[in-house]
């Protein structure tokens, strides 16, 4: 999820600023929420001391002697991975910017579209980062008196059939559980594991087609499973944030 810090001196800009971002989330679909909207350097200091986040919108012409380059100093040495995005009017700082590896400089006044280009940028960045992280990460249980440990990307789906849990493998094999599909769905978290069904997990990354009114999802490998009514407004964000396919138009 992306977590946008927005600082902005003036404080108009920085009301217009978090007004479009939030029409760009909107619009999107995207994963992201506004988690602090400041127009003080320090502000911004003793949050990311507390709380997460990993975009930072940043001004660099401040009233003080503290400027957006010094924040942004700092924000880099508490993340290395943080996605710091300069949008200001005074381009001579641009070389400066990217010392601290600036994501991007954006002039002002910045549009709506650009805005939008830059967040989408990132989110489709950030996606390929846990992707990739994910083809690393395993998932270990327990069959008998055995440990079995797979990569989670090797995952087509799971299903719950009765007291017993089925983890389908993209290779058609299938290894069997006595986990529940909750605590799986816990571990699973963050990556492309997602809940669709109480009974059915299925990896995002497989998926081939939404059939809304059908309330099924087919898999890459011909598979069909259900979609739950619970499940379904996160499965459909998901899916159009990735720009997957849609089977029928969902409604508005």
């Amino acid at each position: 999820m992306l977590k946008i810090v927005i600082c902005e001196d003036d404080r108009l800009w920085l009301e217009n600023l978090v007004r479009i971002t939030e029409k760009i989330i909107s619009k999107n679909h995207l994963d992201a929420e506004i988690v602090l909207q400041s127009n003080e350097i320090k502000e911004v200091q003793a949050f990311i001391r507390k709380n997460q986040a990993n975009v930072f919108l940043l001004d660099i012409d401040f009233q003080g002697e503290e400027d957006g380059l010094h924040l942004a100093r700092i924000i880099r040495k508490a993340d290395v991975n943080a996605y710091i995005v300069f949008i200001s009017a005074h381009l001579e700082y641009i070389m400066l910017a990217f010392k601290v590896q600036a994501f991007d400089f954006l002039p002002k006044p910045v549009t709506l579209e650009v805005l939008e280009n830059m967040l989408r940028s990132i989110q489709n960045h950030n996606l390929q980062k846990t992707n990739a992280g994910n083809q690393n990460q395993k998932l270990r249980f327990k069959n008998g008196a055995s440990i079995i440990s797979i990569f989670i990307s090797d995952i087509s789906y799971i299903e719950k059939i009765g007291y017993e849990t089925y983890i389908h493998m993209n290779n058609k094999s299938t290894k069997c559980c006595r986990r529940s599909l909750d605590s799986l769905e816990k571990e699973l978290a963050g990556s492309n594991l997602i809940r669709c069904h109480r009974a059915y997990i299925i990896n995002k990354s497989r998926i081939l087609e939404l059939r809304m009114k059908e309330k099924s999802v087919i898999l890459d490998n011909g598979e069909i499973c259900p979609i739950g009514g619970k499940y379904k407004q996160e499965l459909l964000e998901n899916c159009i944030s990735e720009q997957m396919i849609l089977g029928n138009t969902p409604p508005r």
